[in-house]
């Protein structure tokens, strides 16, 4: 049994640390600008002025590179102006990385939670669950996570040191012994961040979006491949098996399109997918929305995941949407009490 975490900068996020793209803008416009070319200078007074103006154009950085991009006239002045966000997302990154975890963490929760995630959702939703526990006669539950995230947290919270890691026995199903065997880093470490985006379709300059050079400096695919470590491939296989696939902490966002397209692949071949979302408006969502909100979520995976409109009903009932729970809320001892 394969199941695959997706996670996100929500993890981080949720332990209170300062990994939102505003946090490091915050950083990077209160550097000394004195040694700034013409165009890095350019670059910084467009984004203060974004922020100030509260435009969703910064949104997303890595979105926001690829539409930057018309700024530029050659690849000599985007790889300038580039390298130096790069660069300083890197040192604030190393920064947060090098810095203790917040207090109170708890590792045998993460254990817990990570190894019976259905402990989080509706009844119905953990019946869905425990059928593909009970159609398969292996009794390991093997566990990878796709990291999106730049940092090590999980790794240090959970001791793991590249090795499978005995969780323990998954909460509903005694007999499922669990273990984490993966973490991998697909958008790279601390020391080397890969900022990028999705395909060059995503380069909004027409002059560059051709040129190779610019290819290969912005194109996550590509600057995965030459750095020829094979992380992304051995993600993408972890994926190509799972049976049950869970994102946290994720925006759906284009710039990561090719992961999307990998998880929409395999609920077509019979996985289910836990989608954990956050948000702040559906705490209070009266009952008789709830189906609606939970479409629009399905709906949004599908269009991102390029599943066609024709193959949608067939996996509906396989997209679980699971707003606002405290699977990571691992500073808290409360978890959820629930009939076996």
């Amino acid at each position: 049994m394969q199941t695959v975490y997706l996670i996100g900068n929500g993890f981080d996020v949720n332990l209170g640390l300062p990994t939102k793209y505003p946090d490091f803008y915050k950083y990077y416009l209160g550097l000394d600008r004195v040694q700034d070319t013409e165009n890095i200078s350019k670059l910084k007074d467009h984004l203060k002025k974004c922020m100030s103006s509260k435009t969703k154009f910064w949104s997303d950085l890595e979105e926001a590179m690829g539409l930057y991009t018309v700024e530029f006239r050659t690849y000599e002045e985007l790889e300038e102006v580039y390298d130096n966000i790069n660069d300083e997302m890197q040192k604030y990154i190393h920064s947060i990385e090098c810095s203790p975890l917040p207090k109170g963490i708890d590792s045998g929760l993460l254990k817990k939670n990570i190894s019976s995630p259905q402990m989080f959702l509706t009844p119905a939703e953990r019946n869905i669950i425990n059928s593909i526990y009970n159609s398969i006669s292996i009794n390991t539950h093997r566990i990878s996570i796709v990291n999106f995230n730049y940092t090590t947290t999980i790794e240090k919270i959970l001791n793991f040191k590249g090795q499978p890691l005995e969780l323990g026995f998954a909460t509903y199903h005694k007999n499922f012994k669990t273990q984490l065997e993966n973490v991998f880093h697909v958008h790279g470490l601390s020391e080397s961040p890969l900022l990028g985006v999705n395909d060059s379709s995503q380069i909004s300059n027409e002059e560059l979006r051709s040129n190779l050079d610019v290819i290969e400096y912005l194109v996550k695919p590509k600057i995965n491949s030459a750095l020829g470590h094979l992380i992304d491939r051995k993600a993408r296989e972890a994926i190509k098996e799972a049976r049950l696939i869970c994102i946290y902490g994720l925006s759906l966002g284009k710039t990561d399109s090719l992961w999307w397209k990998l998880v929409g692949e395999r609920l077509l071949n019979g996985a289910t997918v836990i989608l954990f979302v956050y948000d702040e408006h559906a705490s209070n969502l009266a009952p008789r929305k709830l189906g609606r909100y939970q479409r629009s979520w399905k709906a949004k995976l599908c269009d991102m995941a390029k599943i066609q409109d024709n193959q949608r009903d067939s996996i509906m009932s396989r997209i679980i949407v699971a707003p606002n729970t405290p699977i990571f809320d691992i500073k808290s001892k409360t978890i959820p009490t629930l009939p076996a």
